[in-house]
């Protein structure tokens, strides 16, 4: 895709900073001040990592509920630190939103098995 000056971008001063985005409140924030709404950048993730990059907050509320019921509270300690490294070699937004969404999860169902 050839350089567009008019295409979503993440602010500077973030890791992200210059990245394209889909993220709807920069998109609101172009909409209100009258820039075009451009078509969305298709995605290069495929398979489990899209799925996790697109789950809701509902999907990992419920699947932590079962990761708890499922896994050891060491397991589960083992899968966040997983997450942790792997968002910090992440080469790309998508991917390490994916492995943030994992990290949220197995976070949620750290706090089930310690809250019970």
């Amino acid at each position: 895709m050839a350089y567009d000056p008019n295409q979503p971008r993440v602010p500077g001063g973030t890791p992200e900073g210059g990245e394209w985005t889909d993220d709807p409140a920069i998109i609101a924030a172009r909409k209100a001040a009258g820039l075009p709404e451009l078509p969305k950048k298709k995605s290069s993730l495929r398979g489990d990592e899209l799925r996790w990059y697109q789950i809701s907050s509902e999907g990992m509320t419920k699947i932590a509920k079962d990761w708890a019921a499922k896994y050891t509270l060491r397991k589960l300690r083992v899968f966040q630190q997983f997450y942790v490294d792997n968002m910090a070699k992440a080469t790309n937004p998508e991917s390490y939103k994916a492995f943030e969404n994992r990290w949220k999860t197995v976070s949620g169902a750290i706090d089930i098995r310690e809250f019970k």
